[in-house]
């Protein structure tokens, strides 16, 4: 096969070949096949352009990466608000149980007094 039937045959002898190998491999992986949707979670998210994707199943358009839907950044962020989420809200019914009961007009006049 010739170097143009290639997706990187465009880069002709230029960049070295490693180079042109691993963009080989990141478009292969992301570029050009199907993604999973981050809100229907089904195989339907296409690229439109650079950090553009579109689920074609809930007809969603959302931001993510150059090469792929959802970048590690992201995917470490949300580990850690989910995280944090639940220590949050242990705290919040931890503090329910604690929740005295409501003041009654009589005592709220005793203590302005």
């Amino acid at each position: 096969m010739s170097k143009e039937g290639k997706p990187i045959g465009r880069f002709g002898s230029r960049y070295g070949t490693k180079i042109r190998k691993r963009v080989l491999n990141v478009e292969n992986k992301y570029k050009y096949q199907k993604q999973i949707c981050p809100f229907c979670d089904k195989k339907a998210v296409s690229r439109e352009a650079a950090g553009i994707y579109h689920c074609s199943n809930c007809n969603r358009k959302f931001a993510g990466g150059a090469y792929e839907p959802s970048t590690l950044a992201k995917r470490t962020l949300g580990k850690v608000y989910s995280k944090s989420g639940a220590a949050i809200q242990a705290k919040v019914e931890d503090i329910e149980e604690v929740v005295e009961e409501p003041v009654s007009d009589a005592e709220k006049s005793a203590e302005s007094e």
